[in-house]
């Protein structure tokens, strides 16, 4: 299978930068050569326009210049960032002569209290045509300039993209009311009807429509809310495409384009920056990039890894499903009690870039060298001493990219494979976000990621667009639906049709419940897949805080937390699979022509990333093996409890490299099995190696350790 990547790298961000000062272009060479004395060979850094282009028609490329010049003399790979920065195109601030001279339109961030900015530093809003012409001229001029270097390997087209505040100026509002019209056919009495649900609101023109500030009580319905999200993410992406245009239009060799699409957007966390959409961003991206930033200390942090990953990868365009780190944590960060030394000084710094690579990683950059001399950022995430000296953490990523790139044929050419999708539903991000919901939808993801790592099984995530509009499912034997409260009817249909083929659907007492309006369905699941699961379910009830499943095979499930609800069962071929202790039915599977439906009444993925069960990752595991799905390890001695991540890639012949991580600060002792394994491995990481061919080895994993098997 055909890869983007021609090549695995390892390196770093370095100068320029789009903020702060850089350090003085004198010790720039001497950065290099350290930078090939830590066995890196990539670079990434800044096109910066308000420092090229001080002044109109004034250029100063000196600095771009000379890393070219520098990575030529070292033999080192540039990766440049051409586009934009967070939410400014051009670098993180505009160019003073755009507000002095062509008074383009500043970020209205209150509609109530439309303010006057002050200070330094303005923003403007990306919908300004001048400012866009002018950012777009500036980055073609950078394109063409840097396009026949020889040591280019790709272009960043937008570094984070990400909106907020959310900009509600004249000229943003009037192409959210152009994006409506577009939505809704130019059919106002149709917006009028969909949007009047809190209240009427009855537009008799569509200059009178404004968005929703929020929802609820004395305030917008659901959908308006919906709408002004979905057409801000549309934003967003827009930019990253925008770019990714003019590159691939400008650059005659094609170059590879990627973005470091910003953490919160793969890992779902609502609480920064606007609710970024992974999917909508990377969609024409020639392999998706991201920052992976893996100082999570929260409930669910390794899920959270997981779950993202198989996003990243799930949503990249390369051929082989490969992806870039852009950023990823090179040095300390901010708060050392949420964040402990180990994230970036220990051994889970590097754990954490084994995971990325069983993942698809074939290019991980630190975040990042050194090289800033002013303001922030300038003694944090540094990977050296400030004065450029080798540092200890900067030997641990050294002996990562040693043994990373000196085994590219273990890495390079093989993918993560997988018959199990899990549906990351954008929509049902934004639903549950405005329906104050969010946290239930990211723990099911984060719960459906954990019980297939504690079974071992390798699963994908894939998209809303993908199933509804490009057929993916056809690739897989399974499809993971967890906390998809809403549907619109060509994903139910798509659903739908999987079953019908011969897949199976596994889904929770979030399915279905509302159409993409928030109308509710009144027997989910709606859209028509009702009499296709063969029962429905019609309220939310409030029971025990632990409450006993009965399973008619003689076992038992314990669901946690109070709401549940029965699954009426209208079908004849029905069969129960759990009742619940009033003997009400709680857990159902249907056979569908060749497909299959398990359904439950209950919310087990939520449940299970709050607390693991045994019991259910069991019971899952069961129903798996029915279908052909089976892990090809087989392990005794590990609990729901260990972080350890069991993996491989696999190459077009079936070779396996095996990935054993140890994501927690125990030691860890199992008993391994790989049924794939011929003979013996070796671990490339001590040189151990282990004779699989007579059964099971003893695996002893330290704390934040990782053995590679090939």
């Amino acid at each position: 299978m055909n890869s983007v990547s021609n090549k695995l790298r390892f390196g770093v961000s370095y100068c320029p930068y789009a903020k702060s000062g850089d350090v003085d272009m004198s010790v720039w060479d001497r950065d290099f050569k350290t930078m090939k004395e830590l066995h890196f060979n990539a670079v990434r850094c800044f096109v910066a326009w308000d420092r090229i282009e001080i002044e109109e028609g004034q250029f100063d490329f000196s600095k771009v210049d000379r890393i070219f010049e520098l990575a030529e003399k070292y033999e080192m790979d540039v990766l440049l960032n051409v586009g934009g920065v967070f939410a400014t195109f051009g670098g993180i601030y505009p160019p003073r002569w755009l507000i002095r001279d062509y008074h383009c339109q500043e970020v209205v961030k209150d509609p109530q209290h439309p303010e006057t900015s002050f200070g330094p530093h303005k923003l403007l809003c990306t919908d300004d045509d001048l400012y866009q012409s002018k950012a777009e001229a500036f980055t073609v001029r950078m394109v063409k300039r840097y396009a026949n270097q020889k040591s280019l390997f790709g272009w960043n087209v937008w570094n984070e993209a990400y909106l907020q505040p959310q900009c509600y100026c004249p000229r943003t509002l009037a192409k959210f009311r152009n994006w409506l019209k577009a939505k809704y056919n130019d059919n106002l009495d149709a917006l009028n009807t969909i949007w009047g649900t809190e209240f009427p609101v009855c537009y008799r023109k569509w200059e009178e429509i404004e968005p929703g500030l929020g929802t609820g009580f004395l305030a917008s319905g659901f959908v308006a809310r919906l709408d002004w999200l979905h057409f801000n993410q549309d934003r967003v992406a827009s930019w990253v495409d925008r770019v990714n245009d003019l590159v691939h239009e400008h650059d005659r060799l094609k170059r590879p384009t990627s973005s470091n699409i910003v953490t919160t957007a793969v890992y779902g966390d609502v609480s920064w920056h606007g609710i970024p959409d992974l999917w909508s961003q990377a969609r024409h991206l020639d392999i998706t990039g991201f920052s992976f930033y893996s100082d999570i200390e929260r409930e669910g942090r390794v899920s959270a890894l997981n779950s993202g990953l198989s996003s990243v990868r799930g949503s990249s365009n390369d051929p082989a499903k490969g992806f870039w780190v852009l950023e990823t944590e090179a040095g300390q960060v901010y708060n050392p009690t949420a964040c402990p030394p180990e994230v970036a000084d220990g051994l889970r710094r590097e754990s954490t870039h084994w995971l990325s690579v069983l993942h698809g990683a074939k290019a991980i950059l630190l975040w990042k060298f050194g090289g800033r001399a002013t303001d922030t950022q300038t003694d944090t995430f540094n990977l050296t001493a400030w004065d450029g000296s080798i540092t200890e953490r900067a030997k641990l990523n050294a002996k990562v990219a040693e043994t990373f790139l000196s085994n590219e044929k273990l890495f390079l050419n093989r993918t993560y494979q997988s018959k199990v999708a899990v549906l990351h539903s954008s929509d049902n991000a934004l639903y549950t976000h405005v329906a104050n919901l969010f946290r239930e939808w990211q723990l099911a993801r984060y719960g459906a990621s954990r019980v297939f790592r504690d079974l071992h099984i390798p699963t994908d995530c894939v998209s809303d667009v993908q199933v509804r509009e490009e057929g993916i499912l056809s690739k897989y034997k399974v499809l993971v639906v967890p906390c998809a409260l809403s549907l619109d009817k060509l994903l139910a249909d798509a659903i739908a049709d999987f079953i019908r083929k011969g897949g199976v659907v596994i889904a929770d007492q979030r399915f279905g419940i509302f159409n993409e309006n928030a109308v509710n369905q009144l027997q989910a699941p709606g859209q028509g897949l009702r009499k296709l699961f063969g029962a429905y379910i019609n309220d939310f009830l409030l029971g025990a805080e632990s409450t006993d499943v009965s399973l008619s095979d003689g076992g038992s499930l314990t669901v946690n937390g109070n709401y549940r609800s029965i699954l009426h069962v209208q079908d004849k071929n029905c069969q129960i699979l759990g009742a619940w202790p009033d003997k009400s039915t709680a857990i159902i599977s249907r056979q569908v022509e060749k497909g299959q439906v398990l359904w439950f009444g209950y919310q087990p993925f939520r449940d299970y990333e709050l607390k693991p069960s045994v019991d259910f990752s069991t019971f899952l595991g069961k129903a798996l093996q029915k279908h052909g799905i089976t892990s090809d390890y087989e392990i005794t001695g590990l609990s729901p409890k260990d972080e350890v991540e069991i993996g491989a890639l696999s190459d077009d012949n079936g070779t396996k490299t095996h990935f054993l991580i140890n994501l927690s600060p125990r030691d860890l002792v199992f008993m391994l099995r790989v049924k794939s394994a011929q003979g013996a491995l070796r671990d490339i990481l001590s040189e151990n190696s282990y004779d699989f061919s007579a059964g099971a080895c003893e695996i002893l994993l330290p704390a934040w350790q990782t053995r590679i098997l090939a």
